[in-house]
């Protein structure tokens, strides 16, 4: 007879315990085996572990653990990571290979996510995918076997969106059948849609985070009360290692950190009960950036005492993790596996901003990934930008230049000549000062931005932020 437990809404701030593994040092790796680990959740030790692709394959991998012949015994689903093709390998809780199919076309190289549950209630497992970042937002479904089922795939967001997507199998009436959780990767917002097993959109909506939160979501499913229905964990995939768990009405069950505050790259989680009391609880693995750290929580954000180091300390991709019964003994076991990030920018710089005279373009980055890129307004030819690598000196919301009579609103100093990014400039009447000329070279030697994303990268951008500009 399962426990019930009464929950509010209840912030906890979760201290980590050895934060000096979590952050980037000398020596650390980004990438390593796509190994996959078992460990037993009641003791922590390792009870099995095998490689999922090649030894040389440096993309990581994504796993899942389902029964997906309907006879009670699970398999282990593995998908790899970026720069590996959409192969989905299927094994043994002993990591014996039992077969594999494709489910995208061979040539999309961007990794694919992975969920596994019953969509229709017939006892049988089905396998979700979708594509990470730099992909469409495509999820698929398949059979056990690989075959297409109930849908030849759908589009969780805009097809233009190629931010990836997570996904995850969640029973949020408690009907016996499944539904499909598709949350936004980077640079959406934090928005999770729900679908059907047809990938028919159910009118429901979740928005864990703040607005101008675009580092994208970790979605899982866990069962924290022991209802009938189904509870939603998010994590943020990059940025502050937030966790909100939800009701499927859209109450709030509990809202945490699951790492220190200061820590950047995100979080991944997973449900199961790791403790045995008959509710699962909320286990998370740091993301990008951050040690191979494994913690679990109860859905209010207690911490509980299972917490280790999955991989070696100096691995610094981030560690993926799923919560499931491998073995069949109807004990849990935590399965974790190597991340790789698919960055279009430098990874050594947690943040930074470019801006290329050339194209008359600002991007900036986060963690390596894009966050944003706006048409920009640099020096005329006779005051040019200058060239060069810097950092972000000084903000002010509202800039005054004494020298133009003008006003420079969301300033931010990047040169001790007086070189900044700004919004349009604005004279002392409102006037904004070249609205028609973004794209162009017309400016003193400072870095205009159009209204509204000067004032998102001021919001984003910290003091110290690097700024390179490039011819």
């Amino acid at each position: 007879m399962k426990k019930e437990r009464k929950y509010g809404l209840v912030l906890v701030l979760a201290v980590l315990l050895g934060t000096v593994f979590l952050f980037q040092k000398a020596g650390a790796t980004e990438y390593r085996q796509p190994e996959v680990k078992i460990f037993n959740a009641q003791n922590l030790q390792l009870e099995k572990s095998f490689l999922a692709f090649d030894g040389e394959f440096k993309g990581g991998a994504v796993t899942a653990v389902g029964d997906l012949g309907g006879d009670g015994i699970n398999e282990i689903v593995v998908a790899p990571g970026p720069g590996g093709g959409p192969h989905i390998k299927i094994f043994r809780s002993d990591g014996s290979y039992v077969s594999s199919f494709f489910a995208y076309n061979a040539e999309y190289r961007k990794g694919v996510n992975l969920a596994v549950g019953d969509l229709d209630g017939d006892g049988k497992d089905e396998i979700i995918t979708s594509a990470r970042y730099g992909g469409t937002p495509h999820v698929r479904t398949f059979d056990g076997y690989g075959y297409p089922k109930f849908t030849w795939g759908f589009f969780a967001f805009a097809e233009d969106f190629h931010g990836g997507v997570s996904v995850a199998a969640c029973d949020l009436n408690g009907d016996g059948k499944k539904e499909i959780i598709a949350a936004a990767g980077p640079g959406g917002g934090p928005h999770a849609r729900v679908f059907n097993q047809a990938g028919e959109y159910l009118g429901i909506d979740f928005f864990p985070f703040a607005q101008d939160q675009k580092g994208g979501l970790t979605v899982a499913c866990a069962n924290v009360d022991g209802g009938m229905e189904e509870e939603i964990t998010f994590g943020v995939q990059l940025g502050e290692p937030w966790i909100k768990v939800y009701k499927s009405n859209g109450t709030i069950l509990g809202q945490f950190l699951a790492y220190d505050q200061s820590f950047k790259g995100g979080v991944n989680v997973a449900g199961g009960d790791v403790d045995q009391d008959g509710l699962d609880e909320i286990v998370t693995a740091a993301n990008y950036g951050g040690g191979p750290h494994i913690r679990s929580f109860e859905a209010y954000g207690l911490a509980t005492p299972k917490s280790f180091f999955s991989f070696e300390s100096e691995f610094r991709a981030g560690t993926l993790v799923a919560v499931n019964d491998v073995d069949n003994d109807s004990i849990d076991e935590i399965i974790v596996s190597p991340n790789r990030r698919s960055a279009q920018g430098r990874t050594d710089l947690a943040k930074y901003i470019e801006i290329d005279i050339s194209e008359q373009k600002l991007r900036y980055y986060e963690q390596g990934y894009l966050k944003g890129d706006f048409l920009v307004s640099t020096g005329k030819w006779s005051m040019p930008t200058p060239i060069g690598t810097f950092s972000i000196l000084n903000k002010m919301p509202r800039a005054y230049s004494g020298k133009y009579n003008l006003y420079m609103p969301y300033w931010m100093e990047f040169h001790p000549g007086g070189y900044g990014i700004h919004e349009l400039p604005e004279w002392a009447n409102g006037y904004k000062e070249g609205q028609n000329h973004l794209g162009i070279r017309v400016s003193h030697g400072c870095v205009r931005l159009g209204i509204g994303p000067a004032q998102e990268l001021y919001n984003w951008a910290e003091i110290g932020t690097v700024v390179i500009v490039n011819e």
